[in-house]
């Protein structure tokens, strides 16, 4: 199966990071992990769950129109995308095609600035971003790209260009505005406690349902509107499951803040890995106060959760000999495997990950 086989080169490239191999022989698989992602995810025909919508976009553009560039209801970035691949007479498969080479270059760029091996990594972008923003989210996908590059200037204290990048996410998905203030508090070290009365105060605003204040609050009326649709759907606004994704992100957590404060190790954490686990463990205080209403758990932790990318091919170096980093390189692959045959089988002959098709073959 393509899902499968797509996975197991990924595997496999990860694997051989693991070992002292050629950088050569590295650098090849690397690209050709980058390679194939692109092209499965972006020449995929009828597949994934945003498929039929922005197909419908994408048919309703008109390119004799300017107006109809500033008149949608997608975000101008994503509604350029369109625009130009019409006017050059190509159909929306290229639409989605050059939407994955631009969220996937984006990311690897990322990745490069990062003190991490890029291919171990991308395992782990299988399981936190990968098929959720290349077949279910695909404007907030180029825009969670653009975050995840912009974090080095979180680290590096440049204001400037970290604000100007998450103006530009703005532009492929109007969410990323709650980006801006991270700027201004996860780049601290707090102590341990401090993370602790955050995770205690956190569990208290869900049970007080806070969530439910912070919608009224919102500035603008339409936005209220599909907030308060989204709560009252029965599929999306039910509460979320306390299951593995919970005790997932509460382990990756748990262990970053073993890291921290009681390793050995923890004199050796630089400044770029306590920025990501901050937005990691902000996004899991978030998770908590709307874990009520699923869809915003979700989709407002959908930014934070990319950091585990990041942090996980971190963690691997705190595991010494090849037969400890083996270890987690095989837990690692349960995790992403487990996710993948959760997902695209979830919905039996109905899911939308089934038949996969692409229109390039």
């Amino acid at each position: 199966m393509i899902y499968a086989l797509v996975l197991s080169v990924v595997n496999l490239a990860a694997f051989f990071s693991l070992v002292k191999v050629n950088r050569f022989l590295l650098l090849f698989l690397s690209l050709l992990v980058i390679l194939t992602l692109v092209l499965f995810s972006g020449a995929r025909y009828q597949t994934g769950n945003d498929w039929g919508n922005y197909t419908l976009f994408f048919e309703r553009l008109r390119v004799n129109s300017y107006s109809d560039l500033f008149d949608q209801k997608f975000e101008f970035g994503y509604t350029l995308i369109n625009y130009f691949v019409k006017l050059a007479g190509l159909d929306v498969g290229y639409v989605f095609l050059l939407s994955s080479f631009i969220s996937v270059f984006i990311l690897v760029a990322g990745l490069r600035r990062y003190n991490i091996v890029i291919v171990f990594a991308l395992l782990f972008y299988m399981r936190y971003s990968f098929l959720q923003t290349n077949f279910m989210f695909v404007r907030q996908g180029i825009s969670l790209s653009i975050f995840f590059y912009a974090i080095q200037f979180i680290v590096d204290k440049k204001a400037y260009k970290y604000f100007f990048l998450i103006a530009v996410a703005c532009f492929f998905h109007i969410s990323s505005l709650v980006l801006l203030p991270l700027y201004f508090f996860v780049n601290y070290r707090f102590n341990r406690f401090h993370y602790l009365f955050f995770l205690f105060f956190s569990l208290i605003l869900m049970k007080l349902k806070f969530y439910g204040l912070l919608i009224q609050l919102l500035p603008f009326e339409a936005l209220r509107g599909v907030a308060i649709a989204y709560m009252e759907s029965d599929a999306w606004g039910r509460p979320s499951a306390f299951g593995f994704s919970s005790i997932e992100r509460l382990v990756i957590v748990s262990f970053g803040y073993y890291i921290i404060f009681f390793s050995k190790y923890k004199d050796r954490v630089n400044q770029e890995f306590v920025v990501f686990f901050n937005i990691y463990f902000f996004g899991f205080l978030v998770y908590i106060v709307f874990f009520d209403v699923y869809v915003f758990a979700e989709r407002f932790s959908i930014f934070f959760n990319v950091c585990a990318i990041y942090l996980l091919a971190f963690y691997v170096r705190f595991f010494r000999g090849f037969f400890s980093k083996l270890i987690f390189f095989i837990l690692g692959s349960l995790l992403v495997w487990g996710f993948y045959l959760k997902t695209v089988f979830s919905g039996g002959s109905d899911s939308v990950f089934l038949p996969y098709q692409n229109f390039l073959f």
